[in-house]
């Protein structure tokens, strides 16, 4: 009976790694950590505020503007900005219609942000996902304020 209790625990223990294994593998692929840089979402987010982004781009739903998002700047740094017109919106910047995949954004604090009004819309691709919830420090903990109003204004 002692080999055989053994054996079950020995089993038990692989079982539990392989499903901790599993669940840091699905984390990965589905959640991302970035840190603000600069001052250009404040006071929304302040420098050194540390966030949690959901992946999987943005909805469908027509729901996008004003969402903060953790987007791929051409330059290939990574940027986290709000959305302030989607597909099918007047552009900010020339108030052309955005085409089908193409959004704007923009930072809070206009005056200290590299933005669309810089480099562009950019595609749904370069949007890495949907910023969820600030989890350092500690005294600003809590999930991301999307406001439907349009950044800046």
């Amino acid at each position: 009976m002692g080999a055989a209790t053994g054996r079950a625990r020995a089993c038990g223990a692989v079982l539990a790694m392989l499903a901790l294994g599993a669940a840091a593998r699905y984390l990965r692929r589905s959640l991302l950590t970035v840190a603000v840089e600069g001052r250009s979402m404040w006071p929304a987010l302040a420098p050194g505020d540390w966030l949690i982004v959901r992946r999987g781009g943005v909805p469908r739903d027509g729901s996008v503007v004003g969402r903060v998002v953790c987007v791929r700047a051409p330059d290939g740094r990574m940027l986290v900005k709000r959305i302030a017109a989607g597909p099918g919106d007047a552009s900010p910047r020339d108030g052309a219609p955005l085409p089908p995949d193409a959004y704007f954004v923009l930072g809070d604090s206009l005056e200290a942000s590299t933005d669309s009004r810089h480099f562009g819309a950019v595609s749904a691709t370069a949007i890495e996902g949907i910023a969820w919830l600030r989890y350092w420090p500690a005294r600003r903990t809590g999930r991301i304020a999307h406001a439907p109003a349009a950044p800046g204004s």
